[in-house]
């Protein structure tokens, strides 16, 4: 399923805000990487459909998560604190 209205946000009629979307972007990204573990990279959220507590796959874990990172990095113009190559 797509959509599950207990997990997504309603449709709103607030203006949009670039400002704020850009608060929340960078919020985002800071939370993220202050929640990054070296050994296990990013948990896996306990609502998932997972067995496993962290995956290092492209589309459902740790690479996934460091491209997004990168690539938000890149948008914001500011420096990912994370080695690449690790």
């Amino acid at each position: 399923m797509l959509f599950d209205q207990e997990r997504h946000e309603a449709v709103t009629t607030k203006y949009w805000s670039e400002e704020k979307a850009l608060e929340i972007i960078k919020d985002i990204f800071h939370k993220t990487i202050s929640n990054y573990n070296t050994e296990t990279y990013w948990p896996t959220d306990s609502k998932e459909d997972a067995d496993i507590t962290c995956n290092k796959s492209m589309y459902y874990g740790a690479s996934g998560v460091l491209w997004s990172l990168i690539q938000i990095a890149d948008f914001l113009k500011e420096e990912l604190p994370l080695d690449r190559r690790e």
